[in-house]
Formats: C-alpha cells, sequence, structure tokens
C-alpha cells in the first residue's frame, strides 16, 4: 500500500488491519490469507485475537474481532461482544509490535 504525499508516492512500512463481520465469514481464513500462514484458528472465538508477521518487508497486524450472527440485531447481540468489538479498535490503535 502507498500514501500519496504532495505528488509523491511513499511506501508505508507498516500496515493494520482489522476483519470484522458475521460468524463464519471467513475473517480467520482471510487473517491467514493475509499473513501467509496459519496463525489464526478457525473455531469460533469470544475475543479479539491480534497477530503479526512480515509480508512483502512491511510490519503487518491483523485483529479479528469475534463474529455476530447474522440474525441479530447490534442491540441484540450480547453486550460482551460488543465491548469486544470496542476492544478490537483499540488494539488496532496501539497495535505496533505489541503482544
Amino acid at each position: 500500500m502507498c500514501v500519496f504525499i504532495s505528488g509523491e508516492a511513499q511506501r508505508l512500512s507498516e500496515l493494520r488491519i482489522v476483519l470484522m463481520g458475521y460468524k463464519l465469514a471467513g475473517k480467520s481464513s482471510t487473517g491467514n490469507s493475509i499473513l501467509g500462514r496459519e496463525e489464526f484458528d478457525l473455531k469460533s472465538s469470544a475475543q479479539c485475537v491480534r497477530r503479526h508477521g512480515e509480508v512483502a518487508d512491511r510490519h503487518i497486524t491483523v485483529i479479528e474481532a469475534p463474529g455476530w450472527w447474522s440474525n441479530y440485531t447490534v442491540e441484540k447481540s450480547p453486550e460482551l461482544l460488543k465491548q469486544e468489538i470496542v476492544l478490537s479498535v483499540s488494539l488496532y490503535q496501539g497495535a505496533a509490535g505489541e503482544d
């Protein structure tokens, strides 16, 4: 990924990604594909999971938020699930090389 500043492309040395979506949507598989190895367990988790790797000389952080059931509205989702989704954003903000 590149960022354009003053008309010049500058390559980002770090990339942070948060994966969000329904349960069984393939978030873990997507995270594994991004990192190029099996880092995320394919079983459902009720907690955020953060993994790191180096891809094409770039530090990559992938955070997987827990999934929600497609037939639940946000209002009907369990409070713990909502808290974990919010936590995934805070993990994103402090992601650089931590764990």
